[in-house]
């Protein structure tokens, strides 16, 4: 299931050098289903930088509706992404979706 929505940055902190801990709050924690799941991020509100970025979510919590994320601050989206914090009352798109499963490329690696 795809959908989109506005997500409040809850906290944001570096564990490692460039690496990040990023925990949002929003109902679309409702749909899902397993952690590695991944999230759309749109970063900015501008159309720069265009494309969204891929993460894979770490953990979720239905009751608080809330999940994390973890992630290498590496280009331009990311780098923007690791400035935002909870006192920007930031809020930003994003959009849940599956991983690709093939029981013929299992078949092949296997």
């Amino acid at each position: 299931m795809i959908r989109q929505q506005h997500m409040k940055i809850v906290s944001q902190q570096e564990i490692a050098k460039r690496i990040f801990e990023l925990t949002v709050e929003g109902d679309l924690v409702n749909d899902m289903m397993a952690p590695g799941q991944f999230v759309h991020i749109r970063v900015a509100d501008s159309y720069e930088p265009l494309l969204r970025r891929p993460i894979s979510v770490a953990s979720y919590d239905k009751e608080k509706q809330q999940f994390t994320m973890i992630y290498r601050a590496e280009g331009r989206g990311t780098n923007l992404l690791a400035e935002k914090s909870p006192a920007m009352a930031s809020m930003y798109w994003v959009r849940l979706a599956t991983a690709f499963r093939s029981k013929k490329l299992r078949k092949k690696l296997i």
